[in-house]
């Protein structure tokens, strides 16, 4: 058989392991009855065959022996990779090391605790934030019209703008104390929820989330004076 048609052989092996991965042993067996298939009856190619055999015993001891593979193959690869990629800065490591893992650490290490994760309460809304979710954005969302807002207006017709504004949907999360909802993160998911399942809620969800989410009034509630909470949260 030519040396190409063997070629086109090993490729088509490659391709099958790599389209639904096999274990590295599974695979290198594999490679191995290949290779020697190809040593028995392919081209008397001895050069060839000798390089083949070295590069599979080669990658074959450096996958499949632990020390090996860490020593000379990994750990080279990270030292690598760290040195390509750029520094953080004293920002961004304050952000990566600030805040606490829960259940899902242990999810991600392979030693999930199921009792632990059900031991958590159950999330669920209060009677006056389902009632806002049943009213108001209910009725919020019979005022979209796709067509009319995409292409017409560019815009939410100033109807739905006014109703915004007098039900206090830029204040969801505002303690009531200062006249806002007082709604829980629960609560705010719930309702872009509810206005992204209409054909306009890409927009309308948008206007609703950005003064809730990105807005100064979780600023302001966790770090601004008295003062400022007084003037300001009165106004979101």
């Amino acid at each position: 058989m030519p040396l190409l048609t063997w070629f086109l052989a090993f490729l088509a092996l490659l391709l099958m392991l790599a389209w639904r991965p096999a274990r590295p042993r599974t695979a290198g067996v594999v490679l191995t009855l290949g290779l020697l298939a190809f040593s028995l009856y392919g081209p008397q190619a001895l050069l060839l065959k000798l390089l083949l055999w070295v590069l599979l015993l080669g990658l074959g001891t450096a996958l499949w022996l632990p020390t090996v593979r860490q020593d000379y193959l990994v750990r080279p690869l990270m030292q690598w990779a760290r040195r390509s990629l750029p520094g953080l800065s004293a920002t961004e490591r304050e952000a990566i090391e600030a805040g606490t893992v829960g259940w899902e650490a242990e999810l991600f290490a392979g030693r999930p605790n199921w009792h632990r994760l059900r031991a958590v309460p159950t999330p669920g809304l209060s009677p006056e934030e389902q009632a806002f979710v049943d009213g108001p954005v209910q009725q919020f969302c019979h005022m979209l019209d796709d067509w009319e807002i995409s292409h017409e207006l560019a815009d939410l017709p100033p109807k739905a703008w006014d109703y915004l504004r007098e039900q206090g949907f830029f204040g969801l999360e505002i303690p009531t104390r200062y006249g806002g909802k007082g709604f829980s993160a629960g609560a705010h998911a719930a309702i872009l929820r509810r206005i992204g399942s209409t054909p306009a809620g890409m927009v309308a969800g948008s206007i609703v989330a950005v003064p809730n989410s990105l807005g100064p009034a979780a600023l302001l509630l966790k770090y601004g004076s008295e003062e400022q909470k007084d003037h300001y949260l009165p106004r979101l």
